[in-house]
C-alpha cells in the first residue's frame, strides 16, 4: 500500500488545508437598498414553519420565493 503525496504551492496538502483558517465575514449590508432592508428586517420575523409555507404560486413556498429574491441580489454584489 503506497501512500501518494500531494503538494500545493510547494507545501504538502496536508499542512495546507490544516493551516487555512475561516475567513472573515463580508459585511454587505451598506450595499443592500432600503427595500432589501425592509425584506430581511421581514424575514427575521418568520418561524421555520412560515418558510415552508405555500405561496399563491403551486410550485413555490416562501422560501422558494425568498432565495430567489435573494439570488439576484447576490448575483448583483459579484
Amino acid at each position: 500500500d503506497e501512500m501518494v503525496e500531494y503538494w500545493i504551492l510547494n507545501i504538502p496538502l496536508f499542512i495546507y488545508l490544516t493551516s487555512m483558517k475561516t475567513p472573515d465575514p463580508i459585511l454587505i449590508i451598506d450595499r443592500i437598498p432600503l427595500l432589501d432592508t425592509k425584506l430581511i428586517e421581514l424575514l427575521e420575523t418568520l418561524s421555520p414553519e412560515d418558510w415552508k409555507k405555500q405561496t399563491i404560486a403551486p410550485q413555490w413556498k416562501v422560501e422558494d420565493v425568498i432565495l430567489h429574491l435573494l439570488d439576484g441580489n447576490i448575483r448583483i454584489l459579484s
